[in-house]
């Protein structure tokens, strides 16, 4: 039977945090807050949610202030429950901890049986306070609107290995190279064997070129020109492949480091 799991960003309004986890009928939660929020305001937040959840399994996600981290922490939790049923909460926490979540869900929904985002619409506003913001700034949760999900595009598999690749050469690695580790890993089709085994010099180099081939139009040009993660030197031979910024986000985003 899949369980209901709950993610949800830590924010100030507390209660619009613990009362949709009732209210899904939720089984566990997955409390993101951010690395410095470590101020007590945040802190006394946390612990009124715990105490508001007393006895369910509460599992607090601590990531950097970016928000590649925030998307990355989303998608491993998708990973983590992928054979149940993910509600998100996009309606707490600051509006990057919005963005990163909705992001998320548009590009690994198809990860988990089915994901469900939402905002949760509040009863009413609450009365502010120049003391402290310890108290919500909302009281209650009038309903749970469930919100579209859209696809966004992104790198496919061997792109997305190649830019793994890349970054665990520390940001640049020669073509030649890369092309034989995406061979390795399976990566260029149609030449998933290990070409750096063959024997044979004749047929080795034949192998290498149609890989170096198939690579170049299918995985590095698309990575240059549409996804521009990777930048390649203007020289006939060793030519390295690097990292731009883009890819590095990428990378951050698919892979968390």
């Amino acid at each position: 039977m899949r369980k209901h799991i709950y993610i949800a960003f830590l924010g100030f309004d507390s209660n619009r945090i613990y009362q949709p986890y009732k209210m899904c009928k939720c089984d566990k939660a997955y409390i993101i807050k951010r690395e410095e929020r470590d101020k007590p305001t945040a802190e006394w937040n946390l612990s009124k949610i715990m105490d508001a959840l007393s006895g369910e399994e509460i599992i607090p996600m601590i990531v950097e202030h970016d928000i590649f981290s925030r998307i990355n922490c989303v998608k491993r939790i998708f990973e983590k429950e992928k054979e149940n049923r993910i509600f998100v909460n996009l309606s707490t926490g600051s509006k990057l901890d919005c963005i990163a979540g909705m992001l998320a869900v548009m590009l690994f929904h198809k990860i988990p049986k089915e994901v469900i985002p939402f905002y949760a619409e509040p009863e009413k506003s609450g009365r502010k306070t120049s003391k402290s913001i310890k108290f919500s700034e909302t009281i209650g949760v009038r309903n749970i609107k469930e919100l579209p999900i859209m696809d966004i595009d992104y790198p496919d598999a061997p792109m997305l290995e190649a830019l793994k690749i890349i970054n665990g050469n520390r940001g640049e690695i020669k073509k030649k190279q890369l092309v034989l580790e995406l061979c390795q890993r399976k990566q260029v089709a149609g030449y998933e064997l290990d070409i750096g085994a063959k024997r044979d010099k004749r047929k080795k180099r034949i192998a290498m070129s149609g890989a170096m081939h198939a690579a170049e139009n299918r995985i590095i040009r698309p990575l240059k020109i549409k996804w521009k993660a990777i930048t390649e030197e203007d020289k006939p031979k060793n030519r390295r492949i690097s990292l731009t910024a883009n890819g590095e986000k990428l990378v951050k985003i698919f892979f968390g480091n």
